[in-house]
């Protein structure tokens, strides 16, 4: 008897007030492995992106019921996030519209079909247009208005999120999700998302987030005491990595990396991330002079500073510091935010003059 996999199968299916219509193929945001994607419509015509967890994959793995526990517990953690975001009124974080079970009944089930798991996990988000990552094309003359008001968009998001104690940690192109006719931008993805009064499996990893986009000390193993320190000072490096992608496609994590030498490799060095930190600094100087010369002259000087502020391999050194000692007040993204937001609305202003 050929075996049915519910979680991939979903297409006609009724969860609560949802109609599953089809799968997503090879979406950023589907949350990897053990979850897949679907385009969904409700009772009144409300479209919405289902996350359905695929609890067959943990069996598959070499320890299945002890994935089957983290499973269940980064859904109700992931979840738990979503809501309180949505309960805070965050803006620019994608709203959680319903969650629940679906259990497939045994005389449901499709003729000779056996179906080994007959439950899905499910968290529906609300649909975005797309991806950043699906939209990057320095190839093409860049859109200052739209990138800079993303951004600005986005260092929002952040900022709200750590107004509420709650740290992102996986910022990232795939993780910025578009609506309003793409005019408006907003973080999804809380999979690897920290928060001071609730723990989480991963909390313990010093790279919890996507390696390509983490901050250096992270990938070295560095992981600093004070919670708010180590969160909010990723958070803010992942952003100023996302400035660098916006306007040249790498990230300052990747390509400063490629310019070390393989001894100084993550994988490789043996010695600690303060010996490294001069090597990784002269990397991090050149990645900055590297920025795209074809940007218009004065917004690149404005940008690379954000980004030598936003991503300096020394956290003590990271954001505005403004006196000895760290602190979360260090990371705050205030100020970037007014910067972004006066820098969006120029570029918006010569936009719609030129249309004139």
């Amino acid at each position: 008897m050929e075996l049915f996999n519910l979680a991939e199968n979903l297409e006609g299916y009724t969860l609560g007030k949802w109609t599953v219509q089809s799968k997503i193929q090879h979406n950023a945001s589907t949350g990897g492995f053990f979850s897949i994607g679907y385009n969904v419509i409700d009772d009144k015509g409300n479209e919405g992106f289902l996350k359905a967890l695929d609890f067959s994959k943990a069996f598959r793995t070499p320890s299945p019921m002890d994935t089957l526990r983290s499973m269940t517990n980064a859904y109700t953690y992931e979840r738990d996030l979503l809501n309180k975001c949505r309960d805070k009124r965050l803006r620019y974080i994608v709203k959680i519209v319903d969650c629940g079970e679906f259990h497939l009944d045994f005389k449901d089930y499709p003729p000779n079909k056996m179906v080994p798991y007959p439950d899905v996990s499910y968290i529906i988000l609300e649909k975005a247009e797309a991806s950043v990552r699906n939209i990057i094309d320095i190839s093409k003359s860049i859109d200052y208005a739209w990138a800079l008001r993303s951004l600005h968009n986005v260092a929002v998001g952040i900022q709200e999120m750590h107004g509420v104690q709650i740290a992102h940690q996986d910022i990232k192109p795939s993780n910025v999700l578009l609506f309003n006719s793409k005019k408006k931008s907003k973080l999804t993805d809380f999979g690897r998302s920290s928060t001071i009064d609730q723990a989480a499996e991963h909390d313990d990893l010093s790279c919890a987030g996507d390696m390509s986009y983490s901050p250096f000390e992270q990938l070295y193993g560095v992981i600093h005491p004070d919670w708010k320190v180590r969160r909010y000072s990723c958070d803010m490096f992942m952003f100023g990595n996302l400035i660098m992608t916006y306007f040249n496609n790498i990230s300052v994590t990747t390509s400063v990396i490629h310019q070390l030498h393989s001894n100084f490799h993550p994988r490789n060095w043996q010695g600690t991330y303060d010996e490294l930190l001069p090597q990784i600094e002269l990397a991090f100087i050149k990645c900055v002079e590297n920025f795209n010369q074809n940007v218009d002259e004065e917004l690149r000087k404005e940008l690379i500073i954000m980004i030598k502020q936003l991503c300096h391999p020394d956290i003590k050194k990271r954001g505005i510091v403004r006196s000895q000692g760290l602190n979360s007040v260090q990371f705050s993204l205030q100020q970037y935010i007014s910067r972004l937001d006066l820098l969006a609305r120029k570029w918006e202003y010569s936009f719609r003059k030129v249309k004139l």
